[in-house]
């Protein structure tokens, strides 16, 4: 395959857990993929140091919601396609599956999360998170990536909204999924322009109606 059109993922490792999540897919032949790289951010990151991707996964044994929320905004600016997976002390979460353009913002999925269910996180936890997973837990969760990240590179399948977070209960082992809807005018995934232009018209409109009316 000629190199332009070869792809490429990033892989954002930080935490136990997440750097095992990256090592087995960096292992696993991926056929969404030609070429799959690791990058350490347990100490933090920084764009300039990420080489060039077609799609950005962030892996984290913790949520640490300032590095996803620069992700974020990066992979708008950049148009790039990105995920998260996050292990909680109960469930492992894989997504949401961002594609800038089409789906709800990783932002819009914390806001909704909020409207239902508090995030664990504090900032006062420091490095005080659950260290410990199981192997299979490992398996079960590239499984689950490998899904997420065909659904970022080619699409949802079956005219599915896409969105999708995936999930594990590290209690039950049961799987379950949903989709993000993006909050009404998000300003980073539902921009104002389109609806600022259609007020625009509408006000034209009305000025005309009114001038004949009048006339």
């Amino acid at each position: 395959m000629p190199p332009d059109l070869r792809r490429h993922a990033l892989i954002l490792a930080s935490g136990p857990f997440g750097h095992a999540v990256a090592d087995r897919l960096r292992s696993r032949e991926l056929p969404e993929l030609d070429e799959v790289t690791v990058q350490p951010a347990d100490h933090g990151t920084h764009p300039s140091l990420w080489p060039r991707a077609d799609l950005l996964v962030f892996a984290t044994s913790h949520e640490r919601p300032r590095v996803s929320e620069a992700i974020d905004e990066k992979a708008f600016i950049w148009r790039l396609p990105w995920l998260e997976i996050c292990a909680e002390p109960t469930e492992v979460r894989v997504g949401p599956v961002v594609t800038p353009g089409r789906t709800a913002c990783h932002r819009c999925f914390v806001n909704r999360r909020h409207q239902h269910r508090r995030s664990i996180f504090t900032p006062a936890a420091g490095d005080e998170h659950p260290t410990g997973f199981a192997a299979h837990h490992v398996g079960i969760t590239a499984a689950l990536a490998r899904q997420a990240i065909a659904e970022a590179l080619d699409g949802p399948a079956g005219g599915a909204i896409g969105g999708t977070v995936r999930r594990l209960n590290l209690v039950t082992g049961a799987l379950g999924s949903s989709a993000v809807v993006a909050g009404d005018r998000c300003p980073r995934c539902r921009g104002t322009s389109d609806s600022e232009e259609l007020w625009r018209e509408l006000a034209e409109a009305t000025r005309a109606a009114t001038g004949r009316a009048g006339a």
